[in-house]
């Protein structure tokens, strides 16, 4: 999973990770935002706020990895962590 997938960062991830083949699941709290990015790398995608952390733990259950890319990192990693 790649959460924070539509800001700068994780998009680029997001963009690196589609040319190599990959699709891995594209994350955050924008619909708006998310939706179109999954679509056009032909990727999953799921809507999840880090504050709703049982929606965050269900979003979780199958994934293996996260490459968290939404910052502040001081006030998002501690969420995703902890779920």
């Amino acid at each position: 999973m790649i959460y924070g997938a539509s800001g700068y960062t994780g998009e680029l991830v997001a963009a690196l990770a589609a040319e190599r083949g990959e699709q891995p699941i594209l994350a955050g709290r924008s619909a708006a935002k998310i939706e179109p990015l999954a679509e056009r790398l032909g990727c999953p995608h799921v809507v999840v706020d880090l504050a709703n952390e049982r929606a965050l733990r269900t979003a979780l259950a199958d994934v293996g990895a996260v490459a968290h890319c939404a910052g502040p990192f001081a006030r998002t990693s501690r969420q995703m962590v902890d779920a």
